[in-house]
């Protein structure tokens, strides 16, 4: 009996920082949600915060890009896979909180808009109070902007920025999906477009483009039109896009394929649109781990797909 609890102790997750098992000091559980697997890569989310803090500090004082700190809040520092759902969204706000305290002056103004403009893409719209959040984030991204422009010269760097922010927000109120909201997203991805083409990137403009259709196609009610919009050939484009950019086992791809996969089933590209999903399902398995939200988009949807078809999956 007691080599059986010995063994069970063992086994039983803890928090890979303080080392602790079971809840924190103030009652929290231990969370996961990475592509971390077995008893590995638990942690409280107060030990989680706070050495994202101490990493995220070090990586500002090291004058590093706004990414090296983005990922001490968003990714796993041992899978080194991005967080999922709500623990990604919680490590985001603390980002923000992070920001806030550490960052207030001009040269490092433009944290607090980054910060936000990453957080409010995973704002649950749905739920009202985050909604509001999601308000609170836009009127504080347009203000601090303000203030740069005024602060000093504004560069192509910032543009880009700038560019990133309205898309941000144009996303944000898409997902509402009011008639007032719609209205914003597109006013906020003209804006977009327009500086997309000021700075002579015609790519970037197009994709506004497509985003100011499909807001319109909203507000018109008739959504069987998006799949002009985002036709076959868009959906490749990303895809191939971001197989360039992040690589095949990036979440974000792995996701973009599977919607590519789909369309291209509905298209009556079976052959393609078989390997494709198989392809994706076996990717994110390895690098993810089944129980991943990833994994079980590309698996549910591949295995839909094979029901359609009579085909047995094992």
């Amino acid at each position: 009996m007691k080599r059986a609890a010995a063994a069970l102790t063992e086994d039983a997750p803890c928090c890979w920082l303080c080392l602790q098992e079971g809840p924190d000091s103030s009652g929290q559980p231990l969370v996961r949600d990475c592509s971390c697997r077995g008893t590995s890569g638990f942690a409280h989310l107060s030990c989680m915060i706070t050495n994202a803090r101490h990493h995220g500090r070090q990586a500002v004082e090291d004058d590093g890009p706004y990414f090296e700190l983005s990922t001490c809040f968003e990714s796993c520092p041992n899978c080194k896979q991005l967080y999922q759902d709500n623990l990604h969204y919680e490590m985001l706000k603390s980002l923000i909180a992070f920001v806030d305290e550490e960052f207030e002056d001009m040269e490092h103004r433009h944290l607090q808009v980054c910060s936000r403009r990453d957080t409010i893409r995973n704002v649950d719209v749905e739920k009202e109070e985050d909604r509001s959040k999601g308000e609170a984030m836009v009127t504080k991204m347009l203000s601090v902007m303000e203030q740069l422009k005024n602060y000093d010269h504004w560069t192509m760097g910032d543009i880009k920025l700038e560019v990133s922010v309205y898309n941000a927000i144009s996303n944000f109120y898409y997902r509402i999906e009011t008639e007032e909201s719609l209205n914003k997203s597109k006013s906020y991805e003209e804006m977009a477009r327009d500086l997309f083409r000021k700075v002579g990137d015609e790519g970037g403009a197009i994709v506004a483009e497509r985003n100011i259709a499909a807001a319109e196609v909203k507000l018109s009610g008739d959504e069987s039109k998006l799949d002009t919009i985002f036709n076959l050939d868009c959906l490749r484009e990303r895809y191939e896009n971001l197989l360039e950019e992040l690589g095949e086992t990036d979440t974000i791809t792995i996701d973009a394929g599977v919607t590519f996969a789909r369309r291209l089933a509905d298209e009556c590209h079976a052959i393609e649109a078989e390997r494709l999903l198989t392809k994706l399902v076996a990717t994110s398995r390895r690098v993810h781990g089944p129980n991943h939200s990833c994994t079980v988009f590309a698996t549910s949807t591949f295995q839909n797909w094979c029901s359609v078809r009579g085909v047995v999956v094992k």
